[in-house]
């Protein structure tokens, strides 16, 4: 669910490059594949937000002529606030009062009862996905952070209860933390079947999935085997099965209720290669 607003430009020619909509403390980048950030990555769909708020940020696109800006719901109060004034921002840079919000021509004296709109639409938001939870329909839900993904679980849900600001510290939380958030690469072996690999460098604190597959991934692949390799001094030094690495490792925190903390040394990859190297 996202909120989409549009400013346009007064010349219908006038093609922008991402620096010219960003303002002091603000960052950007794209997306990849696992829906992390590639920060200072150039793409047709880009993500911006405010390095002081680490929680969802927005989607811009820039096609010319205009300024497409898509506000994810739900988020905090303080990114719904920043989103507007962001709006008020560019209209005033470019010189424009021409701005559309969900197909309809938008106002600066109606903001004010657009951001309470949204926080509203949020609020609503996050009780209903603790309502589908509750009903059993998930055991957790995923919402995009603007650094990466996070599975939010009905123990979060009842924590935050609601409330924004309870988001924007769940987020903020997760986000600020110095982690390396992995992701799956598919391979093909010679019989055709395929098998995804997660990779651990030695002493990188990273997270990992507590049950390996693809995030979004198509439904129709079939994944046979799953395998952590790890990098030791920069190289390749062995894979073992991701079965195998759940049993013998012990993470150091929970991340997310699908995802755990770990970081190993050398010592320890080179104990675990010994006695579970496999060749993939």
């Amino acid at each position: 669910m996202s909120v989409n607003v549009t400013i346009k430009l007064a010349d219908p020619k006038n093609e922008l490059q991402i620096k010219d909509v960003l303002f002091k403390g603000m960052r950007y980048g794209i997306m990849d594949a696992a829906y992390r950030l590639s920060e200072n990555e150039i793409g047709e769909v880009m993500v911006i937000f405010s390095e002081a708020n680490l929680c969802r940020g927005y989607e811009i696109t820039l096609p010319p002529g205009q300024i497409e800006l898509r506000l994810p719901i739900p988020t905090s109060d303080t990114d719904i606030r920043f989103f507007y004034s962001l709006v008020q921002k560019l209209c005033q840079k470019f010189a424009t009062t021409d701005f559309w919000r969900e197909d309809e021509k938008g106002s600066f004296a109606e903001i004010p009862d657009y951001i309470k709109e949204d926080i509203g639409l949020s609020e609503r938001t996050l009780l209903m996905m603790e309502e589908e939870i509750d009903a059993g329909k998930f055991n957790s839900l995923y919402l995009f952070g603007v650094l990466n993904p996070i599975a939010i679980s009905k123990n979060d849900l009842r924590e935050i209860d609601g409330s924004l600001q309870k988001l924007a510290d769940f987020f903020q939380r997760h986000q600020a933390m110095d982690v390396y958030y992995a992701k799956p690469s598919v391979y093909q072996k010679n019989n055709e079947s395929l098998f995804g690999v997660y990779v651990l460098s030695e002493d990188v604190v990273s997270v990992l999935p507590n049950k390996p597959g693809l995030f979004m991934g198509p439904k129709d692949m079939q994944i046979a085997d799953w395998y952590v390799a790890f990098v030791i001094d920069d190289d390749l030094a062995g894979t073992i099965s991701y079965a195998d690495f759940l049993a013998d490792t012990e993470p150091s925190a929970e991340y997310d209720v699908e995802h755990f903390i770990i970081s190993l040394n050398k010592r320890q990859m080179t104990k675990l290669l010994s006695f579970h190297a496999v060749q993939p």
